[in-house]
């Protein structure tokens, strides 16, 4: 998924404070204030309360079939369950699925549900119900936004072209059992399954509500929403049918509609909130981001994590001069990514390579690039650009993340004597220009997690199979023959540890190749106030409501 779809960091720039900044304390040190702030018995769940939050604007659906963003997933778990959920961590648990096995060819997946399950309706969940829900999914006509992932099932492509009325790998054999077959072995296929579109909904609440299930949401999860007045506020409270007490400490979670972050985190500091900002945008709205970093009050309450996104400058391949190894090499050695990262108050990581911190496979003794324009200046003689050249660099318009960068970037690349054009579009216009062949000659840009699979980051967006005349999300349009055939040998490979060691190869291939100029991770922060408790952030949920308790 293309970073700008998910994410619209709030960043200003304040170049008069910079030498003033220090880094913020690590989420372990958060936790230990806390607890001191918060008495002894910090660590001991309560019920009762109403969490309190705000958001900018609407969330994008409570519908799992389009809802696939940052800001919405949290919302979605008060609603849903799937077969497989993730612990603290990445590690995959039983969800609904009490246990589930693999067949000897990594085809069939069978899973044994948990008994006594009922969706907040009132009835009780049936195998049946998954192939409902993922049939649902792959319904042409819905264009749900995670089908894709799903069109591995054995048969579903026949059923996406109306040959057949079911997907034959999707079977309820038991009330209690359901089997998936795929067409080929998929690694991640556990993976997916965490996704929205693997959420499991009651094929009667959806049928009577029609298109507009996602205004009355039903699902098998700890909360039901009880009201949502477009524009003015949410409130979840308790699903009477949810049998975890664990996941229900709080009587009510209330979320204001409107507004911007500034006057959230005014609310915040008045009392108002639970929590400053839960847009991940970066969690705290950076003008004031000094202010509260070194403010005692709200020191110890911050807590933050590494994201699973990047962020790089695209060179595409396919168009001159960057159809040159040794060019694309030179803008690797011409841009500081420190002194970026110095620029955004440390709120994001220097990038070497593609994946992120906290995606498997990665691997922090990547060699990548140091900053040295002098070596950048003698690749440019050696490919033919003595005097450098003049190229065009595009990038989301008003974007205030981007725009400082780019401006970072065009300063490093006129010091080797490139003349970089920048070149401001709406989001819209950078999306479908980026992914449309011999457009877009360089850009910045990112990409943010669909699932903790180092695939996500590495085949999707490298993989020249892949390449498409329009729609391409491998943006550069890099085709390496030994890189595809790395991608197809780890594609179905069962071995996890080869597996990564697999992908880890191909990402020092595509690094050396250098189709793109990789610049930061992002990190996310949440500020909190000293009553609430729980508020542990999660490197693909990031927020979890259900598992959050007050004091008051």
């Amino acid at each position: 998924m293309n970073e700008f779809m998910r994410l619209t960091i709030r960043i200003l720039l304040v170049i008069a404070v910079l030498l003033s900044c220090v880094p913020l304390g690590t989420s372990g040190e958060a936790a230990a204030d806390l607890s001191n702030s918060s008495g002894t018995n910090a660590s001991i769940p309560k019920r009762g309360g109403t969490l309190r939050l705000a958001l900018p604007s609407d969330v994008s659906s409570l519908d799992p079939d389009f809802a696939f963003d940052t800001i919405s997933a949290p919302f979605l778990m008060l609603l849903y369950q799937g077969l497989v959920e993730y612990d603290d961590g990445l590690k995959l648990l039983p969800g609904l699925a009490k246990d589930w096995s693999v067949s000897a060819d990594q085809l069939t997946y069978t899973f044994h549900l948990r008994p006594g399950i009922r969706f907040s309706n009132g009835r009780e969940m049936v195998a049946a119900d998954f192939v409902f829900t993922l049939e649902r999914n792959l319904d042409p006509k819905l264009a749900a936004l995670t089908e894709s992932f799903f069109e591995g099932i054995a048969g579903a492509k026949d059923f996406r072209a109306g040959k057949t009325p079911h997907v034959r790998g999707i079977r309820a054999p038991h009330g209690d059992t359901l089997e998936i077959e795929l067409a080929a072995p998929d690694p991640t296929f556990l993976y997916i399954l965490t996704l929205p579109g693997a959420f499991v909904v009651p094929h009667e609440a959806v049928e009577k509500s029609g298109v507009s299930f996602a205004t009355h949401p039903v699902g098998t999860g700890p909360y039901v929403l009880k009201q949502w007045r477009r524009g003015g506020e949410m409130r979840f409270e308790r699903n009477p049918f949810f049998p975890e007490a664990d996941r229900q400490y709080l009587d009510a979670i209330e979320v204001q509609e409107g507004g911007d972050t500034t006057l959230h985190l005014m609310m915040f500091e008045r009392g108002e909130l639970d929590i400053a900002d839960i847009t991940q945008e970066p969690g705290i709205p950076v003008p004031d981001f000094l202010r509260i970093q070194h403010n005692p009050r709200w020191r110890g309450l911050i807590e933050d994590i590494s994201a699973a996104s990047n962020w790089y400058l695209l060179l595409n391949t396919e168009l001159t001069p960057f159809d040159q190894l040794t060019v694309r090499q030179a803008m690797n050695y011409a841009i500081d990514k420190d002194k970026i990262v110095r620029l955004l108050h440390g709120t994001v990581i220097p990038a070497k390579g593609i994946l992120p911190p906290p995606i498997p496979g990665f691997n922090p003794e990547l060699t990548g690039y140091s900053y040295d324009p002098a070596k950048a200046r003698q690749l440019l003689a050696a490919a033919g650009y003595p005097n450098g050249f003049a190229c065009k660099l595009w990038l989301e318009a008003g974007n205030p993340l981007m725009e400082p960068a780019a401006a970072a970037i065009q300063y490093d690349l006129a010091q080797v004597g490139i003349k970089a054009q920048i070149n401001p579009v709406t989001l819209p216009a950078f999306i479908d220009s980026s992914e449309r062949r011999k457009t877009v000659q360089c850009g910045l840009t990112g990409w943010s997690q669909d699932y903790p699979d180092p695939s996500d980051f590495l085949d999707t967006q490298f993989n020249g199979s892949r390449i498409t005349e329009e729609g391409c999300q491998n943006v550069t349009f890099y085709n390496n023959p030994k890189v595809n055939a790395l991608f197809a040998e780890a594609a179905t490979c069962p071995d996890v540890n080869r597996r990564l060691r697999i992908y880890q190869a191909a990402e020092q291939t595509i690094v050396s190749d250098a189709p793109v100029v990789p610049l930061f991770y992002q990190r996310v922060f949440a500020l909190r106030q000293p009553w609430l408790h729980g508020v542990r952030l999660h490197p693909v949920l990031y927020f979890r409501f259900e598992r959050m308790w007050k004091d008051q």
